[in-house]
């Protein structure tokens, strides 16, 4: 269930990227800024908020009753997503702010697939011992 926080947060975030993304158009459009500059500044934007939402990530807990494992394996696994996240924010942010731009693109995936990646795993592993306990009660 989506609480208006998360609402707010969601649309505050879509206003951010869409105000920016307005603005450095409206700049190149006018030759201020080139187009090398308006991609690595998406791509700084990209990754703080990245780092903005990853910081949440263990703080915002689900109810016990929908929660799938133990709260405390649950809030581990949120802690290590959230970490690798920020983590890869930082990546990003910097790889798009120092490197050159098709090395920052080959980086900025590489990082995010990396989270991609470890959830991916974290939940099988909660599948299938949440399988295993069902089975071993049966």
């Amino acid at each position: 269930m989506i609480t208006k926080f998360q609402i707010r947060r969601l649309l505050s975030i879509a206003a951010v990227l869409f105000l920016a993304s307005a603005l450095l158009n409206a700049l190149l459009q006018r030759h201020m800024v080139s187009a090398d500059t308006v991609t690595r500044l998406m791509g700084v934007l990209k990754g703080i908020i990245l780092i903005v939402c990853a910081n949440e990530v263990p703080k915002r807990l689900p109810p016990l009753a929908r929660m799938v494992c133990d709260p405390a394996r649950d809030l581990a696994y949120r802690r290590i997503i959230g970490w690798l996240a920020v983590a890869a924010g930082l990546v990003f942010t910097l790889a798009y702010a120092v490197a050159p731009l098709p090395i920052a693109r080959i980086v900025g995936i590489c990082a995010l697939v990396l989270i991609l990646l470890v959830a991916a795993c974290m939940m099988a592993c909660v599948v299938r011992t949440r399988f295993i306990s069902r089975r071993s009660t049966s």
